[in-house]
């Protein structure tokens, strides 16, 4: 739902259109506003990892080591995507959450 929401207003960010961005800028002030459908997909993976961890935890009780090597494929998945989509427009934001899901891969 959040992609599709996103998705279908990508328009309105991008052409700063004052009413939308009056009500849900904050969510996108840190965000390159590039027409390139991929920068607005990071809050539905965020959503989703969080979705998948729950799952995680709740149905695979009894399987640590499973649970642990998915946290770890999750957090390789996303720091790729911060890597080489770069969603910020400050590169120091875009360095630090890839410096954050490196480090949780490797724990």
């Amino acid at each position: 739902m959040t992609a599709a929401l996103l998705y279908d207003n990508r328009k309105l960010i991008t052409d700063q259109h004052e009413p939308y961005l009056r009500r849900f800028g904050t969510m996108y002030r840190d965000f390159r506003t590039d027409r390139e459908w991929h920068l607005f997909q990071y809050y539905p993976m965020f959503l989703t990892r969080r979705f998948v961890f729950v799952g995680m935890l709740v149905l695979l009780i009894n399987y640590p080591e499973v649970q642990c090597n998915s946290f770890a494929t999750c957090s390789m998945a996303m720091f790729c995507y911060q890597a080489l989509a770069k969603p910020f427009q400050h590169q120091v934001i875009n360095v630090l959450c890839c410096v954050n899901e490196g480090i949780l891969s490797g724990i």
